[in-house]
């Protein structure tokens, strides 16, 4: 009788701690919620999965496979004991991770998308001077064809000489102007792709600061979590954020603003 009703204990207490792990990754969940609001239905169908499978598992290794009422009590008062007690203090913790793992993120990508954003204005010079070059051929190939129908219609052997002689440094000018006007355009790409990439160590180095000083206000809120039972730390908060006084103590209000 005392192996069953010990067991029977074991099976409360750990539907009591699933319970509370519930509503822990409800809490995370949450962070992430308020971030997102376009995943809202993608993360509750997440947090109904992931409580499902627990509750499988937890009832299928320590339960035998055999739901017990009192199975679910426990998870109900777990929850309900993590709502009542842990949730407060510590949603201001999930909310720091949230946001310390969306600001590495972010950091992580930032190169990558400042990549792409250059290779897309790369291909796109590309396309403009490819149009551009194929518009070049086709002016040039039609004075080509009109120069020589031109010639065509001359009667004086010694004129075509001459015309033809007068064209060809024209042509030959054309093509060294439209080479120094592509090489301006790629010395122009490669001084803005310098400005970019020293603007994106500038970036990186922001983000770095940003995340050393989220790590230091992780440290002081689990330095508060470990320091909760301090009396001079609930005085603290019971006063600055409750507005609460000692028994005896007179408040007085500055109504001249």
């Amino acid at each position: 009788m005392e192996i069953v009703l010990w067991d029977q204990l074991r099976l409360l207490g750990g539907s009591v701690l699933l319970g509370g792990c519930a509503g822990m990754v409800y809490d995370l969940l949450r962070a992430l919620r308020l971030r997102r609001r376009s995943w809202e239905k993608v993360l509750d169908l997440l947090y109904c999965l992931l409580c499902g499978a627990g509750v499988f598992l937890f009832v299928l290794q320590a339960a035998d496979g055999v739901v017990q009422l009192y199975v679910v009590a426990g998870c109900g008062l777990g929850c309900m004991l993590y709502f009542t007690w842990l949730s407060q203090p510590l949603r201001p913790v999930w909310d720091l991770w949230v946001a310390l793992l969306a600001l590495l993120g972010s950091w992580m990508l930032l190169p990558g998308k400042k990549f792409w954003a250059f290779l897309k204005k790369i291909a796109l010079r590309g396309k403009n001077l490819f149009l551009f070059a194929e518009k070049w051929g086709t002016i040039f190939n039609y004075k080509r064809t009109v120069v020589r129908m031109h010639r065509k219609g001359e009667s004086a052997g010694m004129a075509k000489s001459t015309k033809s002689t007068k064209k060809r440094p024209k042509s030959k000018l054309l093509t060294k102007v439209v080479f120094l006007v592509l090489l301006v355009v790629l010395g122009t790409q490669l001084y803005r792709l310098q400005g970019q990439i020293q603007t994106a160590q500038e970036d990186q180095e922001q983000l770095t600061q940003e995340v050393e000083q989220l790590r230091q206000k992780n440290a002081e809120l689990a330095q508060d979590i470990e320091n909760g039972d301090d009396p001079a730390l609930k005085e603290e908060i019971a006063r600055e954020e409750l507005g609460m006084v000692n028994p005896g103590e007179k408040v007085f209000y500055n109504v001249s603003d």
